[in-house]
């Protein structure tokens, strides 16, 4: 069996509806092998689909000579949930993402809790005329349900794939674009760029390297696939018999559409067939008018009068490859193309091409039993190695205070000798004296230096004072035995959306201001109702300083206590 040891961010595998594609990029142009799928068959039968893309799948790696690779998969899944969250730039970076998973949580379909997803920076706007005013830090975020990210893995675990990351394709396509739309605006002017795929596609506005709109329609190039399908109208010469309706198969309509894109009425496009552009306009005018009408009201809810008039417009992805459609789709809209509509195989070569541009700033999801595998493999890796620093410090530790103890010991020992001899001698009992209270000191000093542990009583104590009264706990869950960590579960009342995210992060922070904690970080949080009210669920994790030994509760006192609701 043909293997290769490639590396994962130069093999992308694309698994959608209508397509699985293998990349591999390299020093040249890339190898790409396609499978067309019908998509009819996709339906609502999701994840069970991917079962029966096993052997299709598998013949692709091993043509690519892909088999035991590690590759980023690309995916379109009707669970997947994309977003582009913005926040302003005074609020900081973390701010941001706090605010951003809030904001994802809000558009998904699932509860977040236990499903995999991520936040990752996507940008910051450039400042404008008014210096930091209005500048504001955009996160690109993406959730996904583990059953549907577990199916995809196995799909590629049953095709001799062993992927290391999954990212939906409405992510590599919203960054793609959203990169664009600021280098095309970032010398001045109002720039968007549409990117149109096979499955998805984004729209993306940026005025002066400052971000104005994202929007993601669900749309793509395979709807005109689909409506040339459908029976053509053929039109035959004065001296020929009328010709029955022509219908394609869908790799025939496919060729036919990356060949004549959007024909003129006149234009002959298969002579053989009597395929004329007036027998495919009627086909292709639907699809047209929902991507004009998708573009035409986005700018209008989305911008302000005086940007729409100063916009232009370009088209990227797959789509922009399709001869005249960026030239009808602007006379369509009404928007005047931008100088940089070219194509180019960057295009051509899709999500592939997106996922490798904007590597740095996709979220990356993956199944739980992954992140467990990966966490286990990272954990007894820390273990060994943690252990072995450990007995290190210990046995160096112990070393110094021994050698000090025995120090101490015999000076002890020689001043008992001088005692004895002399038992008259008082200045000698006196320093014999002074060295037993070193000795004990120095023990002490020996017994402290083993760790240092919490004051959970002073911890719960400021903890009620800090609380607002629209924050609520379900749970406060502390250790003790040498832990130092204390899980907060609550939920703020009467707040959602961005007014929620504010009020969690303004108590984060005046709960880090106290004395005691260490650090405070946000674990999950999840939008619910509770008595008929909408609350924001959420989960702190506290990490508390360590105290000396004799200056907090005796061990008497270790175990687990669980706070009520208060």
């Amino acid at each position: 069996m043909k293997t290769t040891n490639t590396r994962a961010k130069s093999a992308i595998v694309e698994i959608s509806p209508s397509r699985l594609e293998v990349s591999v990029f390299s020093s040249g142009k890339p190898a790409i092998h396609t499978f067309f799928l019908d998509q009819s068959e996709w339906g609502d039968n999701w994840p069970g689909v991917l079962r029966g893309l096993s052997d299709p799948l598998a013949n692709l790696v091993q043509q690519s000579g892909l088999v035991g690779a590690a590759p980023t998969v690309v995916y379109v899944a009707p669970t997947s949930a994309v977003g582009v969250f913005s926040c302003p730039a005074s609020a900081g970076k973390a701010s941001a993402a706090t605010s951003a998973m809030l904001g994802l949580a809000g558009v998904c379909p699932f509860p977040l809790e236990g499903q995999p997803s991520g936040v990752r920076h996507l940008g910051t706007d450039k400042p404008g005329a008014d210096g930091a005013a209005g500048v504001q830090v955009h996160n690109l975020g993406a959730a996904d349900t583990d059953a549907s990210v577990q199916a995809i893995a196995d799909l590629c675990g049953r095709a001799g794939l062993a992927p290391i990351c999954f990212i939906p394709a409405a992510a590599a396509a919203t960054a793609d674009a959203v990169r664009l739309a600021l280098e095309a605006s970032a010398k001045g002017g109002v720039h968007a760029v549409f990117w149109l795929g096979t499955q998805v596609s984004v729209l993306a506005v940026a005025n002066a390297g400052r971000l104005r709109l994202v929007r993601n329609p669900s749309l793509g190039t395979d709807l005109f696939v689909e409506a040339l399908i459908r029976p053509i109208r053929a039109r035959s010469s004065d001296s020929q018999p009328p010709r029955d309706a022509v219908t394609l198969t869908r790799d025939q309509a496919r060729e036919l559409l990356a060949r004549a894109g959007i024909p003129a009425a006149e234009q002959v496009v298969d002579e053989a067939r009597g395929i004329h552009g007036a027998g495919l306009l009627p086909l292709m005018q639907p699809v047209l008018q929902r991507l004009s009408v998708e573009v035409k009201q986005s700018l209008r809810f989305g911008l302000e009068d005086a940007e729409r008039e100063a916009l232009s417009l370009s088209l990227a992805g797959p789509g922009s490859l399709l001869p005249n459609l960026p030239q009808t789709l602007a006379r369509q809209t009404g928007l005047s193309l931008g100088a940089e509509q070219t194509s180019s195989d960057r295009d051509a070569h899709g999500l592939a091409a997106a996922v490798r541009a904007g590597e740095s700033v996709l979220p990356i999801l993956r199944p739980f039993s992954m992140e467990q595998a990966s966490t286990f493999r990272t954990t007894r890796r820390t273990v060994w190695v943690g252990l072995a620093a450990a007995a290190a410090v210990v046995a160096a530790d112990i070393g110094t205070s021994w050698m000090a103890l025995s120090h101490a010991n015999e000076r002890v020992t020689q001043l008992k000798n001088q005692v004895a001899r002399d038992s008259a001698t008082t200045p000698e009992q006196v320093a014999a004296e002074a060295a037993r209270e070193k000795v004990l000191a120095l023990r002490e000093a020996i017994s402290t230096q083993m760790g240092d542990k919490v004051d959970w009583s002073a911890f719960l104590t400021l903890l009620a004072d800090t609380t607002p009264e629209n924050i609520r706990f379900s749970s406060v869950e502390v250790g003790f035995s040498g832990r130092r960590a204390c899980t907060l579960t609550g939920y703020l009342d009467g707040a959602s959306g961005a007014e929620a995210a504010s009020a969690l992060q303004a108590y984060m922070s005046s709960l880090a201001a106290v004395p005691l904690v260490a650090n405070v970080s946000l674990g999950t949080t999840q939008r619910s109702q509770r008595d008929g009210r909408p609350v924001q669920q959420f989960e702190l994790s506290v990490l508390l300083l360590g105290l000396p030994s004799n200056t907090v509760i005796s061990d008497k006192d270790a175990g687990q206590i669980s706070a009520g609701e208060r």
